[in-house]
């Protein structure tokens, strides 16, 4: 019933840009319902996005996994994503969450996917904690490759660099780069240790 209510919203509505914050874990990815759900909006929006403690190691219905196979069936069914950490300023190191959230966006993002978030989004206004972070300016450059396996760690690269994510439940791994890269504070790396729930994006020194 509720797949129907809102393709007659989409029809009632056409020409305008509809967003539904739909609960990914709900409903099984084969399910017709979530495919209609899915294409009766132009954008899915995923609330608490991948800054979210709250996922799980494994492959079970509330994983990290779970949650980037829900990314690929809305790509799949011609769909878009606003990956909204709405979480990162209320979490125990907020700046950890904030790169790791930006990380695994740049992981699913096919080009027409949003990211949005509300910690440290706007113009220096006094408030430390609201001053524009400028690791949103990031220019990675085009996507070369979809995300993969590297050394235990998801990696995707870019014409200008890499992200590389050790999401939930991920043993704390050491790898050797190949060549300098500088993250986003300036720091420079050839090699690079990562625990669970944390990433680096690495831009080409």
């Amino acid at each position: 019933d509720l797949a129907s209510f809102m393709e007659q919203i989409r029809t009632a509505i056409s020409s305008k840009v509809i967003g539904h914050n739909s609960l990914w874990f709900v409903l099984p990815y084969d399910d017709p319902n979530l495919a209609r759900q899915v294409q009766a909006a132009n954008l899915t929006i995923m609330e608490f996005g991948f800054a979210d403690p709250s996922l799980q190691s494994g492959t079970g219905q509330y994983s990290w996994t779970a949650k980037m196979a829900f990314v690929d069936k809305v790509h799949a069914l011609g769909r878009n994503l606003i990956d909204r950490d709405s979480r990162t300023k209320d979490l125990p190191n907020p700046v950890q969450w904030q790169e790791y959230g930006l990380a695994n966006f740049f992981l699913m993002n096919d080009g027409n996917d949003f990211y949005s978030t509300i910690f440290q989004v706007f113009p220096p206004a006094g408030d430390p904690a609201d001053d524009w972070w400028n690791g949103y300016d990031v220019d990675l450059g085009s996507a070369t490759t979809p995300r993969y396996l590297w050394n235990n760690l998801w990696r995707r690269d870019f014409t200008n660099g890499f992200v590389l994510v050790n999401p939930p439940g991920g043993a704390a791994t050491t790898v050797d780069l190949g060549a300098n890269y500088i993250d986003i504070y300036g720091n420079s790396y050839s090699t690079i240790t990562l625990a669970e729930n944390q990433a680096r994006i690495l831009i080409t020194d």
